[in-house]
């Protein structure tokens, strides 16, 4: 961890998604004041600027979270395409993505500082051509980060078993909150194979943009399982009734027929 020096917090940060969340916040920042700002070796390992050596129970020691909080803002951060990890028997070894665009160099900042102290008029250029910047990397990263939920989709798109009207299932999914997007994700296959032990007809499957507009990721597994029981109980029960009463039929025909013979 870099104990001298001072990162650059952008005020869009109060535009992130998980500003809302105060520990998600806490870690974050944790994570760029640990991050090393230039290349640096450790026990034979190369660090690059934007990456740190930790592990869960330290990083829970130095921020006061809980482990399992550790684990959960780690893998929002991963799923959101802002963090990534790489682990070895010893450690893990921690990577910011697009580190450059949180913490710049300082050279540009370090020259509007010493010219507002001369002179305001030549601070104007330098702080336009900063921000003209900015507004570039924060399109880049809106368009990385919608790429990365258009492939989460996809990947929940190829295991849901009803294939209708794709655009507007995409469009709610990229629409639900992050925490219900991970949510949908995690419950999903246990509500799928829940319906194929209830041998679900594919009819009675929900559109998928029902499913993601009702959370019906969310229904009782229990209760799917018990009502489709019943519902194939019955239609048994119907099948052997139909064939009783076919039976039946025949009789009465077979009889008309013997009787008008005599």
């Amino acid at each position: 961890m870099t104990e001298q020096g001072w990162i650059k917090t952008w005020r869009k940060l109060q535009q992130w998604e998980w500003y809302q969340d105060s520990q998600m916040v806490h870690f974050w920042i944790h994570c760029l004041l640990s991050a090393n700002h230039k290349n640096k070796n450790w026990q034979g390992v190369e660090l690059l600027p934007g990456q740190f050596i930790s592990g869960r129970l330290k990083l829970a020691s130095e921020t006061g979270l809980s482990e399992q909080t550790i684990r959960t803002c780690i893998n929002r951060l991963k799923s959101t395409g802002e963090l990534t990890s790489k682990s070895t028997n010893k450690f893990t070894v921690y990577t910011i993505v697009n580190w450059k665009l949180y913490q710049p160099k300082d050279n540009s900042t370090n020259q509007q500082i010493n010219q507002m102290s001369n002179q305001q008029s030549t601070s104007n250029q330098p702080a336009i051509n900063q921000q003209l910047t900015t507004n570039k990397n924060v399109k880049n990263e809106k368009n990385e980060k919608n790429n990365t939920l258009s492939l989460r989709f996809e990947k929940w798109w190829q295991n849901y078993p009803r294939k209708e009207s794709r655009k507007k299932a995409e469009e709610r999914f990229l629409a639900l909150t992050e925490i219900k997007r991970l949510e949908c994700e995690d419950k999903t296959p246990g509500w799928l194979n829940a319906h194929k032990t209830a041998g679900t007809p594919i009819q009675y499957i929900p559109h998928p943009t029902t499913f993601l507009n009702q959370e019906r990721w969310n229904d009782d597994v229990s209760v799917i399982l018990t009502k489709h029981s019943e519902i194939n109980n019955k239609a048994n029960e119907d099948e052997e009734y139909d064939m009783k009463q076919v039976e039946r039929d025949y009789e009465n025909l077979r009889h008309r027929v013997g009787e008008a013979k005599r």
